[in-house]
């Protein structure tokens, strides 16, 4: 899981500081670190998942520390720069594919099921979700009904919790033409849902998600080497086609990381 993943992250910082007697969460030590790193061999994007995991600590811990130095910065270009082109390849749902998928859910699932799939994928995709803030979890950061309030022109969702943070966030969702509109298949979910405030929005887990969503990605004949996180990615792709700016995506989808 994630939390076990940035524990172990987080140790092997701490770890690192003790070795060459650093000062922890200092500039020095974070450069350091991420300099031992790729000259160890580690790719870019599991590099970027050890810094969010030692500015997670931080968040948690109240604890400040500039994370985004020019420094810092040119290093993790450099790395990026070094890597073989196409060595690591982020897949995304499209647009298109996310249509695709919204068109064909109730012949594959039926109606209720089909109802509440598209729902979900189209949140996820506009709102740039994590599976645990749509899928109920242990962590407890999904959305509850009351978390969310429908206009006739846009979503306004509060997210309570989330991965980074303990402090209420909220994030407008506007409207937008075509099938996979998040206010149109919001709307035909809670017909048939009538959840109430303190339900969860979906009440669905993530292997049951998961289940569905492989079945349409097949039934869709969408290439099998995405996963329900290609929603968030690419929701973040398609708001950056149209115009919007790295620091407006990072709110938008309450990423930690600014480097």
């Amino acid at each position: 899981s994630s939390k076990t993943a940035y524990i172990r992250y987080q140790n092997r910082y701490s770890d690192f500081c003790k070795l060459l007697d650093l000062k922890p969460f200092s500039k020095k030590s974070m450069e350091l670190w991420v300099s031992d790193m790729a000259a160890k061999g580690t790719k870019h994007a599991s590099i970027l998942s050890h810094i969010s995991a030692v500015k997670h600590y931080c968040l948690v811990h109240d604890m400040s520390i500039e994370f985004a130095t020019p420094r810092l910065k040119l290093i993790l270009r450099g790395i990026k720069n070094s890597e073989p082109r196409g060595s690591y390849k982020c897949r995304i749902v499209s647009h298109r594919e996310l249509r695709r998928m919204v068109r064909l859910s109730t012949k594959c699932l039926g109606g209720r099921a089909g109802i509440r799939f598209n729902a979900i994928i189209s949140l996820a995709f506009f709102g740039l979700l994590r599976l645990g803030e749509y899928c109920v979890t242990r962590q407890k950061h999904h959305l509850l009904r009351r978390n969310l309030v429908l206009h006739s022109d846009k979503i306004e969702l509060t997210f309570e919790t989330y991965k980074h943070s303990s402090s209420p966030v909220k994030v407008t969702l506007k409207k937008y033409k075509g099938i996979a509109c998040p206010i149109k298949c919001m709307r035909k979910y809670l017909k048939v849902y009538q959840q109430q405030p303190k339900m969860p929005l979906f009440e669905v887990s993530p292997s049951e998600f998961r289940r569905d969503f492989n079945d349409i990605r097949s039934f869709a004949h969408i290439s099998d080497d995405i996963t329900p996180h290609a929603l968030r990615r690419g929701g973040a792709t398609w708001y950056s086609d149209n115009g919007w700016s790295d620091a407006k995506i990072r709110a938008h989808g309450r990423w930690a990381s600014d480097v």
